[in-house]
């Protein structure tokens, strides 16, 4: 992941050591000006967009840091599944894909998710990362269609029961009741899930090493991405001026905060 940021954000080959992981996290920024978005996409020059900054989250991969991810994950933002082509077996996907899905469709309802094949130059042609990767996409059709009837079951049993009379204790209304109200909660939980369900995308295949295959192509997705107003709404949302004003003065408030600590110590 670390190797694919650095060829990403600054178009570079730099390959991480084992011992150079990402520990905990680690925020990169990636600057693209008007004249990139133009030359990366077929944005015309009457289009408004200015250019962009993305901040690029890259959190350690190690177990240990599993349980703080949820929180640098939001429907606000592009969320990149990595996905090592050189050695993926579909009875790999669970662990490699299909979990980071869910993690994320649990989290934040309605993300939109890049899977990205990497260490495409570990594979012998084209052919064999054409075949590889049309396993991949095949895989995440599979789940996400098996998913959806799965929700579509379950919402039709919940309407159904609904419908029909609660076997409770003689006398207890008032059980009947909250069990019918438990079912109408979870009925619209489900109905809320199937409204928003993980927007997936399987796209591209690159490699972060001296070729840097496919990272052109990457950058182009993700700033096709950006500039769609379906898959990423919140992105040209206005920030009130105010609210820039207000965090410049709390960034001020606490450089000089630590300045003056400096200074005592």
């Amino acid at each position: 992941k670390t190797s694919l940021v650095v060829a990403l954000t600054r178009a570079v080959s730099r390959m991480t050591r084992e011992e150079a992981r990402t520990h905990c996290l680690e925020v990169s920024e990636w600057v693209v000006s008007k004249s990139d978005l133009e030359s990366l996409t077929s944005l015309d020059n009457n289009n408004d967009t200015q250019g962009f900054v993305f901040d690029v989250y890259d959190v350690g991969g190690h177990g240990t840091y599993h349980m703080a991810l949820p929180f640098f994950i939001t429907e606000h933002a592009l969320q990149l599944l990595v996905v090592d082509l050189s050695s993926y077996k579909t009875e790999d996907f669970e662990s490699a894909v299909g979990h980071w899905i869910r993690t994320v469709s649990a989290r934040a309802p309605g993300a939109t998710i890049c899977v990205v094949g990497t260490k495409v130059d570990k594979l012998e042609s084209q052919r064999q990362i054409d075949e590889v990767y049309e396993t991949l996409k095949a895989d995440v059709e599979q789940m996400l269609e098996e998913e959806s009837s799965q929700l579509a079951q379950e919402i039709e049993r919940l309407e159904k029961a609904l419908g029909e009379p609660f076997a409770d204790s003689p006398g207890t209304d008032a059980l009947s009741d909250a069990r019918r109200s438990s079912v109408r909660e979870r009925l619209e939980h489900l109905r809320q899930l199937e409204a928003l369900r993980p927007r997936v995308v399987v796209h591209n295949t690159v490699s972060s090493s001296d070729q840097l295959q496919g990272i052109e192509q990457l950058r182009s997705t993700i700033l096709s991405f950006a500039n769609d107003q379906k898959l990423l709404p919140h992105v040209k949302t206005s920030i009130p001026k105010s609210w820039t004003l207000l965090q410049e003065l709390f960034e001020s408030a606490r450089a000089n905060s630590s300045g003056n600590s400096d200074n005592s110590v």
